[in-house]
């Protein structure tokens, strides 16, 4: 900063500024001092009033162009993850993070000898956990059976439990292509973005709630766009954000079929996630 004297801010240097932080530390060191500023008065010392602090871990961020970054919304480095685990376990320990993501913690904890268990929503963890380690990765895609003896009388709620997580995992199973399908189908080829009827193969499976906000890859976060509508919500933009990016674009054909084919999206998962549960409700009768 051009104004810095032995990282200190002097009176002199900005008493002609208009800026309200500057004119407020006038204010405050003025009143202080109870009389007139002179040049070599202080306004601000960094070294005094803004120490690092020595608490604090700093790393360097994933750039785009990293090989280490997968892609995930929220990844964070590697070696950030190595110093937090080499900080609070020993060689041999077992690391859990119950909401894994892309797996970056257990990596870290496979590079320091440690064992690990991870565990997500999202069943491309394990995909993405053995594209960057070299060891074997076992994963269960369906919960553990308790099998401790008198279940029900140990947990109470167990039986219900277990009825909707059956039901909730399989909704959320469902492949890229049968979601593509399905919403194509409920949307009646309408883009729900600009409004336009497109041909399936020119329609893009996107989010709701953009993934950098680590949304969920499932049905009820999905919804069919165009070509042009998903490039330009990117990973970034809310639907309202896409239907105010599409008019300021001029590329808006209907709002109003546009927001039915997002409310018929939402409706088809609704309904989908409704019938599994009470398919699997059925059984248990």
């Amino acid at each position: 900063m051009k104004y810095l004297t032995n990282n200190q801010v002097l009176y002199g240097t900005v008493k002609t500024s208009t800026d309200k932080l500057i004119l407020g530390r006038v204010r405050k060191v003025q009143k202080q001092l109870d009389r007139p500023l002179q040049y070599d008065d202080v306004l601000f010392d960094f070294d005094r009033e803004f120490k690092v602090q020595s608490d604090v871990i700093y790393e360097s961020i994933i750039k785009d162009n990293s090989a280490e970054r997968v892609g995930y919304p929220t990844q964070k480095p590697v070696a950030l993850y190595e110093r937090i685990i080499a900080a609070s376990s020993n060689e041999g320990d077992v690391v859990l993070d119950p909401f894994c993501g892309c797996a970056t913690t257990l990596a870290a904890a496979e590079n320091l000898g440690r064992e690990w268990i991870g565990i997500d929503l999202w069943t491309g963890a394990a995909e993405d956990l053995q594209a960057r380690i070299d060891a074997p990765v076992h994963a269960r895609y369906e919960p553990p059976i308790r099998t401790d003896a008198d279940t029900d009388s140990a947990v109470p709620d167990l039986p219900s439990i277990n009825r909707i997580q059956g039901s909730t995992l399989r909704w959320m199973r469902l492949s890229h292509a049968d979601m593509r399908a399905a919403l194509y189908e409920a949307q009646g080829g309408v883009c729900a973005g600009c409004g336009r009827r497109v041909e399936v193969e020119f329609m893009e499976l996107d989010h709701i709630l953009p993934r950098a906000d680590a949304a969920a890859n499932t049905i009820d976060n999905r919804v069919m766009l165009c070509s042009s509508c998903n490039r330009r919500k990117s990973n970034i933009l809310t639907m309202s954000g896409l239907a105010r990016a599409n008019r300021a674009a001029g590329w808006t054909q209907d709002a109003k079929d546009a927001s039915m084919a997002a409310d018929r999206a939402r409706l088809h998962a609704d309904s989908v996630k409704a019938v599994g549960r009470a398919a699997y409700s059925s059984r248990l009768v």
